[in-house]
């Protein structure tokens, strides 16, 4: 999971206010992102129209300043999935290293799974290759002001 930190001249209402008229009310789809308010921040990912639990979401919280406010972003997977990877990977890695003292055939099946599992996050992974950039971008766009060279 990466971090994503920069400062927006806006109150943290003002950011707020500025994120909900861009993806409306929880989780409604627009054209670009769908999500989440809070009070103090916000959860999108991009609309795609299959399922993919390894799917790129981008969770900020905006936090008052004196010049404005600060945008902290953490990118990555959701933390349940996270974890039950993680979970997963242990629990398997593990029935397989106790495996391997009774023979090559005995492992076999956890090894199998161990790259299946691999196999699966990868793809998932590869499919969201590009999503982080998105929603950062889409972020930085929204929580800045115009700047008349962008072409908004």
């Amino acid at each position: 999971m990466s971090l994503v930190e920069f400062v927006s001249p806006y109150s943290r209402a003002e950011c707020l206010t500025r994120m909900r008229e861009r993806f409306g009310s929880p989780y409604t789809t627009n054209n670009l992102v769908k999500g989440r308010m809070t009070e103090t921040g916000f959860c999108i990912e991009l609309p795609i129209k299959y399922r993919n639990a390894f799917q790129t979401r981008l969770t900020a919280k905006i936090a008052d300043e004196t010049s404005g406010s600060r945008v902290t972003c953490r990118v990555g997977l959701h933390p349940f999935v996270a974890r039950l990877l993680g979970f997963w990977f242990i629990v398997v890695a593990s029935v397989f290293v106790k495996m391997l003292p009774s023979g090559a055939g005995a492992a076999r099946v956890p090894f199998i799974m161990l790259l299946g599992g691999a196999s699966i996050v990868g793809l998932g992974r590869f499919l969201a290759r590009d999503d982080a950039g998105v929603l950062i971008d889409f972020v930085r766009r929204a929580l800045q002001p115009n700047d008349p060279s962008d072409g908004d």
